[in-house]
């Protein structure tokens, strides 16, 4: 705002946004999602998205770090870890935004997290680096996932099976496993990496004997589905 000489209620305005919703951001009350960082970066076309999502790099395009055409993009729809919502329809590849990170090379999305199936391993707000997986024989069942279906997007555990894609969440007691058909399966892309600001540890104490157990459990589910298909 201060670089475009803009006041609050004018720079909500030109994000048709309200000035409450800015000023949360601004105290950091709440953090920016994917939604108005979207918004900022379609509207301010000299920013730099990449300082805008991580920090990294120069305000604006021409102070940019670095003059590689990015071939990663951040989706602004965020995957749900929790329940998927419906997929917009009017959504286009015209509404990535083109980002840089650096030891990221080669195709690849981005995706910003919701909702908490995937805690510890994943906690809303936090941002996943993904490669797209060409075809779903390449599933390996310890990875996690983003599923981009036409119900959604979501973050989970995958096991292919011959009913569809059975999504499994690493929060059990309170979300439960889904099936995706598989003809409403539009992309996958497997997490290489994740960005985050929790670095709340309290939740560390005992939580390698909770991944062991969560190992178990899906070795397990794993065993039955193969049961099942076969």
């Amino acid at each position: 705002m201060n670089h475009l000489g803009l006041s609050q209620r004018k720079f909500a305005e030109k994000l048709n946004t309200s000035s409450g919703r800015i000023n949360n951001i601004i105290l950091k009350k709440n953090k920016p999602d994917s939604e108005i960082l979207a918004r900022i970066a379609s509207t301010f076309n000299d920013l730099n998205a990449q300082w805008l999502l991580t920090g990294q790099g120069g305000m604006l395009l021409n102070q940019s770090i670095t003059t590689k055409k990015s071939n990663n993009f951040l989706v602004p729809i965020t995957a749900q870890a929790g329940y998927v919502n419906e997929f917009p329809q009017n959504f286009t590849d015209q509404n990535l935004i083109p980002i840089h990170i650096p030891g990221i090379e080669g195709e690849a999305r981005t995706f910003e997290i919701a909702g908490g199936s995937m805690e510890p391993l994943l906690f809303q707000g936090d941002y996943v680096v993904c490669r797209r997986v060409e075809h779903e024989s390449r599933l390996k069942f310890t990875e996690v996932y983003v599923i981009v279906s036409n119900s959604g997007i979501t973050v989970k555990y995958v096991l292919n099976r011959n009913d569809g894609l059975l999504c499994i969440p690493w929060n059990k007691e309170e979300y439960q496993q889904e099936i995706i058909p598989r003809e409403e399966v539009r992309e996958v892309w497997q997490v290489i990496g994740k960005y985050t600001t929790n670095l709340d540890t309290s939740h560390y104490p005992g939580v390698y004997q909770k991944i062991t157990t969560r190992i178990e459990e899906i070795e397990e589910i794993l065993r039955n589905s193969k049961r099942i298909d076969g």
